[in-house]
């Protein structure tokens, strides 16, 4: 198994941390590390790790004391690795939340287990402030010796996401912040979970046109109070027109809760984005003063689709073009003559034969019309064809 940490040292990896939770399943997401930072390292065997391999994404607590604390956030699956002078990327194909079932018990374990790789501090106290700890270890390794004793020590069931917030909400980091953690999902309307396409690297929820869809956002919030309060809305800003609703906003009242953020598909588009944005205020409704917030910051790619995919359309236009050129073909004069000869002559007609007769009696009665319908048909659905496949 990969385990990849997060110090929360700089302020996109606090991002980063917090857009881990927000996610919805299947999303790839980006983890940075760099190369030429003395203070920490990566492992060798985990930018060698094999594409496919189950990864452990963890925050490390560097404010907790006597030692630093580890905290599993989410299961994920390795989708590529890349590295260049100054930097190694790891692209995470983000897959179920899980959390300690017990925190000190899973920390106990992970430090023996891992003495010697573990990212922490050189003389096993924390030093405050940060930036003068004297660290060792590494932010990224692979390791398969433990991960059945590590797993064990986990969870990973519908509330592992509420458990991980709520643990996270005891660190230092979020005590001295306004943190609100969230994850969104994205709901048909029969209620039915959206499901990510992957090309490549990229990724995409596909959303088709003329149909309703719930962005429903879970939200916890450890420390809201009566002067504070939280609001969040949906900024389909990058494609205004594609949203029949194109903003939706709603005030977060209790410390959690789930909100539903409802956008009809009006238009079908390439690259959309959808930003799940939130504000605070603080005090009462004439103070327009903002506080800053821990939040995710990152939106949620989209492409919009017709209810018709590609492919249904290509196959419905060729069997158009196919059945219209077939009667197109048909020799009705010849076919009904044929069969009026055998006939006169007493010879039984073949089964085949009979067939394209029977179709040639239905195409004879409708004599002329037939081939100005079919020819249309036949010229349109060759249209379509040749548009459909001419695009990007």
């Amino acid at each position: 198994m990969l385990y990849l940490f997060n110090s929360g040292y700089w302020q996109n990896h606090i991002n980063n941390l917090l857009n881990t939770l927000h996610f919805p399943k299947g999303v790839i997401n980006v983890y940075q590390y760099k190369t030429d930072d003395p203070s920490y390292s990566i492992s060798q065997n985990a930018i060698n790790a094999r594409v496919g391999t189950k990864v452990l994404i963890n925050y490390i607590d560097r404010l907790s004391s006597p030692e630093f604390c580890y905290y599993p956030m989410r299961y994920g699956k390795l989708v590529k690795c890349e590295k260049n002078n100054t930097n190694i990327y790891f692209h995470i194909e983000l897959c179920d939340y899980c959390n300690a079932q017990d925190i000190n018990d899973f920390n106990n374990n992970f430090s023996s287990s891992f003495d010697n790789t573990l990212f922490k501090n050189k003389d096993n106290s924390v030093i405050m402030p940060v930036e003068n700890q004297q660290t060792e270890g590494c932010l990224a390794f692979c390791e398969n010796t433990y991960d059945l004793k590590i797993m064990n020590l986990l969870s990973s069931d519908h509330n592992s996401w509420k458990e991980t917030v709520e643990q996270l909400s005891n660190c230092e980091l979020f005590k001295n912040n306004f943190p609100i953690f969230t994850k969104v999902k994205i709901l048909n309307a029969k209620d039915k979970e959206v499901s990510i396409k992957r090309k490549n690297l990229k990724n995409n929820f596909i959303l088709r046109v003329g149909n309703t869809y719930n962005f429903k956002t879970t939200y916890y919030l450890p420390y809201i109070n009566q002067n504070i309060k939280f609001k969040a809305y949906i900024n389909t800003a990058s494609n205004p027109d594609v949203f029949l609703k194109k903003e939706d906003s709603k005030l977060f009242g209790a410390a959690t809760g789930d909100e539903n953020f409802s956008c009809n598909i009006s238009k079908e588009v390439k690259n959309c984005i959808v930003d799940i944005k939130y504000e605070a205020k603080i005090g009462d409704a004439k103070d327009d003063k903002n506080t800053q917030l821990l939040i995710a910051n990152k939106p949620i790619p989209i492409i919009t689709k017709s209810k018709c995919s590609k492919w249904w359309k290509v196959i419905l236009f060729a069997v158009l073009f196919a059945i219209s050129s077939f009667i197109l073909s048909v020799q009705v004069d010849n076919i009904i003559e044929e069969v009026k000869i055998l006939n006169t002559a007493g010879d039984p007609v073949p089964m085949q034969l009979n067939i394209f007769y029977q179709i040639a009696r239905i195409l004879d009665s409708f004599k002329y019309i037939y081939q100005v319908i079919f020819s249309i048909v036949s010229s349109l659905s060759l249209f379509f064809l040749v548009k459909i496949y001419g695009k990007d």
